[in-house]
């Protein structure tokens, strides 16, 4: 049994844990992470990408070459700010302040089978590194979660007839996200004591 630790996508950052059992059969879990990036596909949010899973690898051979089957949950969570210069236009007979700022914050989760075949190579010393290339396929969504805050000096008719829609907009696009099949490539190294 040992630590891990990987790099790869869709997190950039991974670690876990791994048991072997035998020379064919090893399990294991991990935890991995995206830290916040901006994205014009969510009209310039701030993304950030987390994920866990517990997986169990056959290597068939009884060598380094395995095949790995795990379910976990992945979230995708965005944070936006806008600050959008009215110029004190008038709308509907209310005269807007100079400036209004939007701030909206949404989420995410999926339940995902993760399929991977790769290659580790571990060592007498316990040290192994290994290379693993599949897919994070989404098998059921299970929290999808959108707000915005409350627009200082606005009425909440004035900000619900023209903010719904781009709202909608970001919730469709959150869930669409959720329901990707992600590819999966890790580059891993770890200790087996």
């Amino acid at each position: 049994m040992g630590p891990m630790l990987g790099l790869g996508l869709p997190t950039l950052l991974n670690v876990g844990a791994m048991l072997k059992f035998s020379r064919y059969w090893r399990a294991g879990f991990d935890v991995g992470f995206t830290p916040q990036v901006k994205l014009d596909y969510f009209a310039g949010a701030g993304v950030k990408y987390t994920s866990y899973d517990a997986y169990l690898r056959l290597h068939p051979f009884g060598g380094g070459f395995f095949l790995n089957a795990g379910v976990g949950r992945a979230t995708l969570t965005s944070e936006l700010e806008k600050v959008v210069d009215t110029d004190g236009e008038t709308i509907a007979g209310y005269k807007l302040p100079q400036a209004v700022t939007y701030r909206t914050h949404a989420s995410a989760s999926s339940f995902v089978l993760i399929l991977l075949l790769g290659y580790q190579y571990t060592a007498d010393s316990g040290f192994c590194i290994g290379l693993d290339v599949g897919a994070q396929v989404p098998i059921a969504q299970s929290d999808a979660h959108f707000e915005r805050e409350p627009i200082a000096d606005l009425p909440t008719n004035l900000v619900d007839e023209y903010l719904a829609p781009a709202d909608a907009a970001v919730q469709r696009k959150m869930a669409r996200a959720a329901r990707f099949v992600l590819p999966q490539v890790n580059l891993r190294v770890g200790w087996l004591f």
